[in-house]
C-alpha cells in the first residue's frame, strides 16, 4: 500500500496501484455518526452516577424554588383585596399556557401577584441567592463527570462480507 500526500488530501493506493476507494463497498457506506466508537469501557458507571446525583440535586433545588415562590406569593397576597386572593391562588397553580382569559386578566390587573422563577429575586433576594448557590453547586458537581470521547473509525458492517476486487496486474 502506498500513501501519497498532497497539501489538500491523502490518496491511498493498493499494491496494484489502484485507488483504495475502488475496493470499498460504497453501496453500504456508513455515515460518520454510524462509524463512531465510544472510548468508554463497559465498567465505567461514574458518569451515570454523577448524572443521577445531579438530577436528584436539581429536583431538590426545584422543590426549594417552588417553596420560595409560594412563600413570596402568600406574602404578596396580603397587599391585594381579599375577594381576589383565592382566585389569584388558583391562577398561580395553573401553568401559563393553560390559564383562562379571566386568570390572565387577573395577572394583568395585579401583576405583582404573578411571581415566577424569573422574578423571585424582586420579592426575596435571599431566596434567589440561595437558588443561585444551589445551581452553581449542581454545575460544579456535573463538571466532575468524565469526558465521553469517541473515535471515528472505518469498519465493515458485521456479518456483511464486501466483494473483493483486487487486480493481479
Amino acid at each position: 500500500m502506498t500513501i501519497v500526500t498532497t497539501p489538500s488530501r491523502k490518496k491511498i493506493t493498493t499494491e496494484c496501484g489502484h485507488s483504495w476507494s475502488r475496493h470499498l463497498n460504497r453501496e453500504n457506506w456508513r455515515t460518520p455518526s454510524q462509524r463512531l466508537v465510544s472510548l468508554y469501557t463497559p465498567d465505567e458507571t461514574a458518569a451515570a452516577e454523577i448524572d443521577k446525583k445531579a438530577n436528584e440535586m436539581a429536583t431538590a433545588r426545584d422543590q426549594k424554588w417552588q417553596e420560595f415562590i409560594d412563600e413570596a406569593f402568600e406574602k404578596e397576597l396580603l397587599n391585594h383585596p381579599e375577594e381576589v386572593r383565592e382566585k389569584l391562588r388558583e391562577a398561580l397553580k395553573v401553568p401559563d399556557a393553560e390559564r383562562s382569559e379571566e386568570q390572565k386578566a387577573l395577572f394583568t390587573k395585579y401583576p405583582s401577584a404573578h411571581i415566577t422563577r424569573g422574578n423571585l429575586y424582586q420579592y426575596n433576594q435571599k431566596a434567589a441567592d440561595e437558588i443561585t448557590k444551589l445551581t452553581n453547586e449542581i454545575t460544579a458537581f456535573q463538571s466532575t463527570k468524565p469526558y465521553h470521547d469517541y473515535l471515528s473509525i472505518l469498519s465493515e458492517v458485521p456479518g456483511e462480507i464486501p466483494p473483493l476486487a483486487f487486480s493481479t496486474a
